[in-house]
Parts: C-alpha cells; sequence; structure tokens
C-alpha cells in the first residue's frame, strides 16, 4: 500500500464525542448521511473550535475533498509527521516512568511519524533519510526547508539548493537570515 492508496476499510462506524454511535454502516455514502442527519438532530456544530477554524481556512474546492480537509485539520492540531517526529525526538525517560513505557512511548511515537502501516520500507528510510538531510543543513536553510514542508528527499533537495544559491553559505562566513514562513 501506498501513501496514495486508501487503506481497505472493513468496518464503518459513527464516533460523536468519544462515544460509538452507529455501527456496522454498509456504505461510506450512508454514514456521511447519517452522520449529518445526527449532527442536525442533535443540533451539532461540527467541525469545531481549531478543527473548524482550519477546514474554514481552505478554498471550498478544496474543503470538499476529505484528504484535503484531514490534512489541514491534522496540521492544524499538530498531528501532522512532523509534530509526531518532533515529539519522537524530544521525548526522554522521565522519573516515573519505567523503561518498557518508556520503550513503547517511543514505538507508537516512531510508527505516528513514519507511518509504516500505509509506506513501504524504501518511504520509511527516505522520510529518515529526510529528517538527517535536513538536520545536517546550515540553521537559516534547514529552517527554510522545514517551513515548506518536503514531502521527499528530492523536494528537500531541491528547496536546499535554491535557498543556498540564495544565500551562500561558507565556514567562515554565517549565514545570512534566511525569510521567515
Amino acid at each position: 500500500m501506498t501513501e496514495d492508496t486508501p487503506p481497505k476499510i472493513s468496518s464503518i462506524a459513527i464516533i460523536l464525542e468519544g462515544n460509538l454511535v452507529l455501527d456496522e454502516i454498509p456504505t461510506h455514502a450512508q454514514a456521511l448521511c447519517l452522520l449529518f442527519g445526527l449532527i442536525y438532530a442533535l443540533h451539532l456544530d461540527y467541525p469545531k473550535g481549531e478543527a473548524q477554524q482550519a477546514a474554514h481556512s481552505l478554498p471550498a474546492a478544496a474543503r470538499a475533498d476529505f484528504r484535503n480537509l484531514k490534512k489541514a485539520v491534522l496540521d492544524r492540531m499538530g498531528f501532522s509527521p512532523e509534530d509526531h517526529r518532533r515529539r519522537f525526538r524530544e521525548t526522554t525517560l522521565t522519573g516515573e516512568d519505567r523503561p518498557f513505557a518508556y520503550a513503547q512511548r517511543l514505538t507508537d511515537m516512531a510508527r505516528r511519524w513514519l507511518q509504516p502501516e500505509i509506506r513501504s520500507a524504501a518511504a520509511v528510510v527516505e522520510q529518515v533519510v529526510l529528517e538527517r538531510f535536513t538536520a545536517g543543513l546550515p540553521a537559516d536553510t534547514a529552517s527554510w526547508v522545514q517551513c515548506h514542508r518536503p514531502t521527499n528527499l528530492d523536494v528537500a533537495v531541491t528547496l536546499a539548493e535554491d535557498h543556498l544559491a540564495q544565500h551562500p553559505f561558507t565556514q567562515q562566513q554565517k549565514p545570512e537570515p534566511a525569510p521567515s514562513c
């Protein structure tokens, strides 16, 4: 399965505010109709808060594609793979942790970052190389590349080369400040 291939759906359910409301719905279309009916009948206002702001920040045409909407909401809420990568790299063993719990937390964070369920082994390797590539760049160039959220190594290389062409870097001089995102 690739990033563009959706996972096989084995069951459809509706969960509202953490509670299973309907289960074993036969089709996506029926689930969507039932969900809208529940939202209307219960006078719910979804999406709410940050998710609503993320949805409204998209053009109307982009909002119609669930993948765009999901990405915007997850990015806004801090659940992008980049956020999980950062949490993975910053996590340390605390005084209350047992090594087993710490290892489990790291494993969970790595899975959320690298997404091995939906990525091939090559894509996982590329993600790790992308992170190391970015970390090895001069600070301003790394910031420039990260703020553009490259989806693969080729895009990151192009961004870095373009930035370094505009802001030359040598070991003897400090890099020029990069424009902010």
